[in-house]
């Protein structure tokens, strides 16, 4: 017994240098990312997490500001290939219910409050507040604040 406890300990310990590592590596690449002056998209991907930057995250996309007028949600893609996306997203009110199959969703709210129902979960998140939808899901947003919610949406294909 003793022994499975040591084995399970050190497994536990790698995971979290591992994800550890992950987390420094992606917040580097987010220091480093750059959004084209001309399209305005980034040339290369990078994860979003619980650990992500706020403070670097909003500084990458300061200059980018959604239509004066726009009808509920506006989206800004910041990167996307055949397997990956990152989208910038103004929501005023709410998101109807969704579910995906084939892409994981992750949320890190820039601005503002939103409540969010995963299935039969509720949370409520606010600025630096980071969410992760599991695949086939049904799941909701709703904006809470008085300024609509802006976020930094991810989908990988997996």
């Amino acid at each position: 017994m003793n022994t499975f406890l040591n084995a399970r300990n050190k497994f536990n310990v790698e995971r979290s240098k591992m994800i550890i590592r992950a987390n420094i590596l992606n917040n580097l690449k987010l220091e480093k990312a750059q959004i084209s002056k001309d399209s305005l998209m980034l040339d290369e991907f990078f994860n979003i997490s619980r650990h992500s930057d706020l403070d670097l995250l909003q500084n990458l996309v300061k200059d980018i500001t959604p239509p004066e007028k726009y009808d509920n949600v506006y989206l800004k893609h910041l990167y996307k290939d055949q397997d990956k996306e990152l989208i910038l997203v103004w929501l005023q009110n709410k998101i109807p219910v969704e579910s995906h199959d084939e892409h994981l969703e992750s949320i890190f709210i820039l601005e503002g409050s939103c409540d969010c129902y995963v299935d039969d979960l509720f949370i409520q998140l606010e600025k630096g507040g980071y969410i992760q939808i599991p695949l086939n899901v049904d799941h909701t947003i709703i904006s809470t604040s008085s300024k609509p919610v802006k976020a930094i949406v991810s989908l990988v294909k997996v």
